[in-house]
């Protein structure tokens, strides 16, 4: 028998099931495993073999959700939507910040021009917010576009990482080494520094009660503050090379590690800072600003050169090992995830991307 998973692969056994059904039957796991294979790629799917060997992931080809941008680059999502940063590298003008239905069924709405090198990007229930690196400025505009952009910041020095609560806006000012953070609601506050002094602070993540960043040059650390600004900066861990970027789930801290032999990786370590050790969960390659995402179970990122870049993602325990889940990926970036996909931007292709998330595929040995 087959066990089909998600009703969506359904109709593919059906279709070629008559033509297949002793080979996948058969009881030597080679030739069930070679006609499963027949069978999917059949229907334009691709697999990731797992143990034991009667299981596999089925991964369905990516969609692509838009076309024709201008270096696309940080991701963020809500319920309904994608959001994006073109950061228009191969001409200034071109900055801007686009919206897509995740669905696909309208196209992208650019929201903003004329942007400086937007970098990241964010969203709460009303607004969107991006850092806009040449023009020095942190941004929002309302989702429904009721009202022009309007700055929660100038005369920043290279504004690059960002993430929002329910209250404030945070973000790291990289070229003069400081974490700043403004109430969203009142216009008159005044801005607050949580860091200073620090080597090229660049993207961020945040949980409940502090803000986690990412620091390139020397040295290159993992760091954390209060949120309250009520207690110093922590060094959560020394990296091996420039960090990129990061994400927590409620026990660790995960980031893209560009090493300094050669070698990227994907690492993980206690978020309390304790001292414990990193771990590391894979080797990478590609190396530059690559991205990371997490769900519950699972850690995504981007990796590879811009001409053959890859999405990968593995059990964030450190079990198991990388599965590949699209390659020939020109230049993928930023990456995000919900409970059904996986989004991503492809700087160097100008495209941003969707994949359903790889469904578990097993196959009881015949009694």
């Amino acid at each position: 028998m087959i066990a089909a998973g998600p009703a969506r692969h359904a109709c593919h056994f059906r279709l070629a099931l008559s033509r297949l059904f002793f080979p996948v039957l058969d009881p030597r796991p080679v030739i069930r495993r070679l006609a499963l294979i027949a069978l999917f790629t059949s229907q334009g799917c691709t697999f990731s073999l797992a143990e034991p060997i009667d299981a596999m992931l089925v991964i369905e080809p990516p969609v692509v959700l838009a076309t024709a941008q201008a270096d696309p680059w940080s991701i963020a999502l809500d319920g309904t939507s994608v959001y994006w940063t073109n950061d228009g590298l191969s001409d200034p003008t071109q900055g801007s910040v686009v919206k897509a239905l995740k669905d696909k069924s309208k196209n992208p709405v650019t929201v903003a021009r004329l942007q400086g090198d937007p970098g990241s990007i964010a969203v709460d229930d009303l607004y969107i917010y991006w850092t806009a690196r040449i023009d020095g400025t942190v941004m929002r505009i309302a989702k429904t576009g009721s009202t022009g952009p309007e700055s929660i910041a100038t005369n920043q020095s290279y504004p690059i990482g960002l993430c929002v609560d329910s209250d404030d806006v945070y973000w790291s000012d990289a070229d003069r080494g400081r974490i700043l953070k403004r109430s969203k609601s009142d216009s008159s506050a005044a801005t607050t520094m949580l860091a200073s002094g620090m080597m090229h602070p660049w993207l961020m993540t945040q949980d409940e009660t502090n803000v986690y960043w990412t620091m390139r040059g020397t040295p290159s650390l993992i760091m954390r503050a209060p949120k309250d600004g009520m207690s110093l900066p922590l060094t959560v861990t020394p990296t091996l090379g420039d960090g990129w970027g990061i994400a927590v789930d409620d026990m660790f801290v995960y980031w893209r590690d560009s090493g300094t032999d050669g070698q990227g990786r994907v690492m993980r370590v206690a978020k309390s800072g304790t001292g414990a050790p990193p771990q590391q969960l894979a080797a990478t390659t590609g190396e530059g600003p690559r991205f990371l995402a997490l769900d519950q179970t699972n850690v995504y990122w981007t990796s590879g050169p811009n001409d053959s870049g890859m999405i990968v993602t593995m059990p964030k325990d450190g079990s198991g090992h990388p599965t590949t889940l699209a390659i020939n990926q020109a230049g993928p970036r930023g990456l995000a995830v919900d409970d059904l996909y996986v989004y991503w931007t492809n700087f160097s292709g100008a495209t941003v991307m969707r994949l359903t998330k790889p469904t578990p595929l097993t196959m009881a040995r015949r009694p």
